[in-house]
């Protein structure tokens, strides 16, 4: 029989240095999925599921970044028996592709998607048009600190990726 949780924390990849070493971004994200599992847990029954295999542009060690995520996490306090098999996706579209395929064997109702303050509208966008519309999917924003220059560019880069989605549609084999 197939475990079933009443709420899934999906925790979206960001960049790791080329030690695996979690860079800012992608701690505050496993920081927020803490937060937010501590909320949840007390209430019924969550599971963790870290997205993020390989990348030029954001991992380029020879462990799947979801495996340095999920790491991070459990020395955090999140129990390890609670960590679902992980999307080892490389973008954004991929992490909600792969993450549905993971999550079609669980009846999960509610889906947490933990990303950063910046990535939030884009991912919705996303995961919205992927997944179930039965499923109820909320987007958890982490709030990342950033020097000014390169968080205003974050932010133009996902204004520009998100209205580039809304013109041409998401494209991706396998939807």
């Amino acid at each position: 029989m197939t475990k079933q949780f009443d709420s899934v924390i999906i925790v979206l990849g960001s960049p790791n240095d080329d030690t695996g070493k979690l860079l800012a971004n992608a701690k505050a994200r496993c920081e927020k999925a803490y937060e937010t599992y501590q909320q949840l847990s007390v209430r019924g029954s969550c599971a963790v599921l870290p997205t993020g295999g390989f990348g030029e542009h954001f991992n380029r060690t020879n462990t799947a970044h979801a495996d340095y995520t999920k790491q991070y996490m459990i020395d955090l306090g999140i129990s390890e028996d609670v960590f679902l098999e992980a999307a080892l996706s490389r973008h954004s579209i991929e992490d909600a592709v792969f993450s549905n395929r993971i999550l079609q064997q669980y009846k999960v109702q509610k889906c947490f998607v933990v990303t950063s303050d910046f990535h939030a509208d884009r991912v919705k966008f996303i995961f919205e048009y992927v997944y179930d519309k039965a499923q109820e999917l909320v987007v958890v924003p982490a709030m990342v600190i950033l020097p000014e220059k390169e968080k205003a560019r974050l932010i133009a880069h996902e204004k520009q990726a998100l209205a580039g989605l809304k013109k041409n549609g998401i494209i991706y084999e396998g939807l």
